[in-house]
């Protein structure tokens, strides 16, 4: 239900988009002449094109060149004219850096030819608020939507295996978002600072919480990590002031606190087995311990 109210929201934007046009962005882009080109890997035939209303729109068959050295050719010029992106179908990736601080990209949509969003993708876009990722994503990159300020819930696709790190850091207002029981690997740093969230599952298959992956999430309150994670690094969830509960299924997790610096706030109580290495650690860091059978 929410992908498709998402997948409605992004359709008014784009409608809006196409029927009206802001005086700075047309006269922007028709004075320009060169609002268009090629942006494919190697041999592939992808091609971009932004029109007077700020939809940039990427299409063709094969892979879009990695822009992490040099920007992507729309960048010089028409970075703060573009406010919505479409990916069309036959382009099977979103390249590294390739919206990179487009601070007035609003909307996005990727068709479900693409399978990858890469590092830094949509970086600093401090106005992007609604994405549509399709179900034939499998991986994002590291640093894919720091610091998007204004995104305030996204739909992650059931067929999603990997979320780099600090993927999500900084989306202050990010307040929904479900882990998919796809993915089994999330990097440090992911969701640092991600003030508005308040709850997050753990899929069954993340064997490892990463460091400072939760860091300051300071609207967390409960949390359980699933029996198949193994080990929790230090600061995982450091400075989630209102995290009160935390419970770890695994008997043997590994809970790192490398130089003193514990992995949950001082707050929390820990539930988890008697005999464990959960009860061991709120032993040594003076944390409540409640058993759990």
């Amino acid at each position: 239900m929410k992908k498709k109210t998402i997948w409605i929201l992004l359709s008014v934007l784009l409608l809006s988009l196409s029927a009206s046009c802001g005086w700075f962005i047309c006269r922007s882009v028709f004075r320009s002449g060169e609002s268009s080109g090629t942006c494919g890997a190697g041999d592939d035939k992808i091609t971009w094109d932004l029109d007077r209303k700020g939809v940039l729109t990427i299409q063709g068959k094969g892979r879009m060149q990695d822009f992490s050295v040099g920007g992507p050719p729309w960048y010089q010029k028409y970075k703060n004219d573009i406010q919505a992106v479409i990916i069309q179908d036959g382009v099977i990736n979103v390249s590294p850096s390739a919206f990179f601080n487009c601070e007035n990209l609003i909307t996005v949509y990727i068709s479900d030819s693409v399978t990858s969003i890469g590092d830094a993708a949509f970086e600093m876009c401090e106005n992007l608020t609604y994405v549509y990722i399709p179900e034939s994503v499998t991986s994002i990159g590291d640093d894919a939507f720091l610091h998007c300020s204004s995104l305030s819930e996204i739909y992650l696709p059931q067929g999603l295996k990997t979320i780099g790190s600090e993927a999500f850091r900084g989306c202050r207002n990010l307040t929904e978002i479900s882990l998919p029981d796809s993915l089994s690997q999330i990097g440090e740093e992911t969701f640092w600072g991600c003030d508005g969230l308040t709850e997050m599952k753990i899929p069954q298959n993340i064997t490892c919480i990463p460091m400072r992956a939760f860091l300051s999430c300071i609207n967390l309150n409960e949390i359980t990590i699933p029996e198949n994670v193994t080990e929790i690094k230090d600061c995982a969830f450091r400075g989630c002031d209102q995290l009160t509960d935390v419970t770890i299924l695994q008997k043997e997790c590994r809970i790192e606190a490398i130089d003193g610096e514990p992995a949950f706030p001082q707050q929390a109580t820990i539930h988890g087995y008697a005999d464990s290495t959960a009860e061991a650690y709120a032993e040594t860091f003076g944390l409540p311990f409640e058993a759990i059978s």
